[in-house]
């Protein structure tokens, strides 16, 4: 295999080795009415606050200004280019170069982060490349109710490499950690370019999208 320019271009070679991809079953999906979330009334009454002037004012302390992380918190980047490899170029928008390569895979592909603002080719949470018990993984279900999961490697990379169909959307989407923590995304994901939204400040790089809130993050 030739060897492509893209980011990402080259992770099709990637995908003849183990699978990374772990096909849990299937939930029904979501129609009409089984959609829609009823309100809970939690039969809690509303404070009366009042304006009683005579209350004294408080001075409350400012917190001193937080710094922001640093733009690399591992300390470890991707240097090799465009070389083929499981953790090549990671936060960078996957799907979009493997289409315009016309390189496989071509379906889901993103990077999970300890910690937001990481820049490209910086590595992410350092996985172990499975979906057992104790490893982090990205789990999601399609529209038409498979559920799979996704391992996250040593550089946070995580990507589809099954030969079982899936539809978009994507719902039910949530970053694994180790202990069992879920960091679920809010909504649905409308294609499986996830570093195409989750760019280190939030705005999207796909066409007609919507700015995502930063990294994908792995919750501790």
């Amino acid at each position: 295999m030739t060897r492509k320019t893209g980011a990402f271009g080259a992770m099709a070679v990637l995908m003849l080795g183990a699978c990374s991809t772990e096909i849990v079953g299937y939930r029904a999906p979501l129609h009409g009415d089984d959609a829609a979330v009823e309100p809970i009334d939690l039969g809690v009454e509303p404070a009366d606050v009042g304006t009683d002037v005579g209350t004294p004012v408080v001075d409350v302390p400012v917190a001193p200004d937080v710094p922001p992380p640093p733009p690399c918190v591992t300390g470890v980047r991707w240097t090799m280019g465009n070389e083929g490899d499981r953790m090549m170029n990671p936060g960078q928008p996957c799907v979009a170069c493997h289409l315009r390569e016309r390189e496989g895979p071509a379906l889901i592909g993103g990077t999970a982060y300890a910690q937001p603002l990481q820049e490209n080719n910086c590595f992410g949470v350092r996985g172990t490349g499975s979906t057992a018990t104790g490893s982090a993984y990205v789990e999601a279900t399609d529209a038409a109710g498979l559920t799979f999961r996704m391992a996250i490697n040593q550089a946070g990379n995580f990507y589809y490499d099954s030969r079982t169909r899936i539809t978009f959307p994507l719902r039910n989407i949530a970053v694994v950690a180790p202990s069992g923590q879920r960091n679920a995304m809010d909504g649905e994901a409308p294609h499986g370019d996830c570093n195409g939204c989750h760019t280190r400040e939030g705005t999207t790089t796909v066409a007609g999208g919507d700015p995502a809130p930063g990294r994908i993050l792995l919750t501790p």
